[in-house]
């Protein structure tokens, strides 16, 4: 037996698996709040028991909108399990819940004080080769401080709006993922420059 309400995923009535709505979403089929830090061990009892009432195994024997509804919810309920299990894919579904989008390259500008320092690194190691891997290395530092900066910042936003529910904080935050991706983008470029040049960590 389920621990919760059936509704809406089977009717009532019937009995008969329910088609997907536009009011179902990943947080509301689990009965979870939209939050950032949903409580995965409800989550996760709560997939297990409706996987059991809607398994297309139950209602094969009747075939048509049964059968097809049961196919569609469960692929919803799978989807819905993926997504919120996992930090990055709950963040990009929420504020897309939410409306809020992360803004594309061309929106937001890159640090200039980080961008200027790349270009004189990827001069300065062409001009000096002997000094690449100590420069490589101080700007390899220098990203991963702002990296976990950036981190904390994401983890200190999703706390605020889980406390406030106010949406300054998911739109504060999509800028925010935006700077996570650049750094994420150069630590890439980083590694491709060390490929090239053949240098490897000091340390």
């Amino acid at each position: 037996m389920l621990a919760g309400p059936l509704s809406p995923h089977l009717c009532a009535e019937c009995g008969f698996p329910q088609r997907v709505t536009v009011v179902d979403n990943y947080f509301s089929v689990f009965d979870s709040v939209s939050k950032f830090d949903p409580d995965l061990a409800a989550v996760q009892k709560r997939f297990y028991e409706l996987s059991r009432a809607l398994h297309p195994d139950r209602f094969a024997k009747l075939g048509g909108q049964a059968m097809q509804a049961s196919l569609e919810r469960m692929s919803f309920l799978n989807d819905a399990y993926r997504t919120l299990g996992s930090k990055q894919t709950l963040r990009a579904y929420l504020l897309k819940l939410e409306g809020v989008a992360v803004p594309s390259d061309r929106a937001v500008r890159p640090p200039l004080e980080l961008a200027e320092a790349w270009f004189d690194l990827q001069d300065s190691v062409m001009e000096n080769p002997e000094s690449a891997a100590e420069r490589l290395d101080e700007f390899g530092s220098r990203l991963s401080v702002l990296e976990c900066e950036t981190h904390e910042g994401l983890a200190s936003l999703e706390r605020e709006y889980n406390n406030s529910g106010e949406r300054a904080y998911l739109e504060r935050l999509a800028l925010e993922i935006h700077s996570q991706s650049y750094l994420t983008s150069m630590a890439r470029d980083l590694e491709r420059l060390r490929g090239r040049l053949g240098v490897k960590k000091v340390s």
